[in-house]
């Protein structure tokens, strides 16, 4: 294991999408699965994609982010966001408990996902207590030797984790983050993404996990599920830190274009 200096990083990014094609009707992970069937040449090029072009695309279309995709303060008590992302049809509300997830379309549902816990094995532990900072389209929460953070743009919602220590212990670090009741996340049969179904209706898709060392390394990682909780898992055995994951959360709507 190496590390350098005292000062690490971990990013973490999610996309959670919409699964507008599957509104109205009853799917599984599996059949949602069928909605990342490419339409066309192009977009079986980009399924296709290595991971290192995968994850340069998806950079390069967060950064198109507009004034649009700003979050803005809507209570003068507490530190509330919201942001509104017309691509994907999302509209988001961040506090200190978590991030709240609903549609902009005619629907009514709300997904709720906090980050329950942090580290190895039987020594994760629950995070601090946030301190919220927002800047344009991006918002961090900090947690003491952790932040947390969110950037709003065109491919939907992406989720990132910043680690200062590495944390102690044996085995790989582990990220937990719970959703709320009357949501349950199940992995899709590919196991590269986590559909977020209330009842029996694909609402969200969680996906697109990447990590990084210092030295721009691909780390593994993968995802798994167990009752409410989504749990990302890097192997970091080897990572000079700092190391960057990267998930993203947005409307579903086929392959990246």
């Amino acid at each position: 294991m190496r590390d350098r200096g005292d000062v690490s990083s971990l990013g973490l990014m999610v996309c959670v999408a919409l699964l507008s094609g599957c509104l109205g009707q009853e799917q599984t992970a599996e059949e949602l699965d069928s909605l990342d069937e490419p339409s066309d040449a192009r977009a079986e090029e980009n399924a296709e994609m290595p991971s290192s072009l995968r994850r340069a695309f998806i950079a390069a279309r967060m950064a198109e982010a507009a004034p649009e995709h700003a979050f803005v303060e809507v209570s003068e008590n507490t530190t509330v966001l919201r942001a509104l992302n017309a691509e994907q049809g999302l509209d988001v509300t961040i506090t200190a408990e978590g991030l709240f997830v609903t549609t902009s379309r005619r629907e009514s549902w709300q997904a709720v996902l906090s980050l329950a816990a942090l580290g190895r094995g039987d020594q994760r532990r629950e995070p601090a207590e946030a301190r919220i900072e927002a800047q344009g389209n991006r918002v961090a929460l900090q947690r003491g030797v952790l932040t947390e953070w969110y950037l709003n743009g065109p491919l939907g919602l992406e989720q990132g984790f910043d680690l200062s220590e590495r944390p102690t212990g044996d085995g790989p670090l582990v990220i937990d983050v719970e959703l709320g009741e009357g949501f349950r996340p199940e992995l899709t049969e590919a196991g590269d993404a986590v559909v977020l179904f209330e009842g029996n209706q694909g609402r969200l898709r969680y996906s697109d996990l990447f990590a990084l060392d210092a030295e721009g390394r691909e780390l593994p990682t993968r995802m798994e599920v167990e009752g409410r909780t989504i749990r990302l898992v890097v192997d970091d055995a080897e990572a000079l830190y700092p190391i960057t994951i990267d998930p993203l959360i947005g409307v579903q709507q086929g392959k990246l274009t």
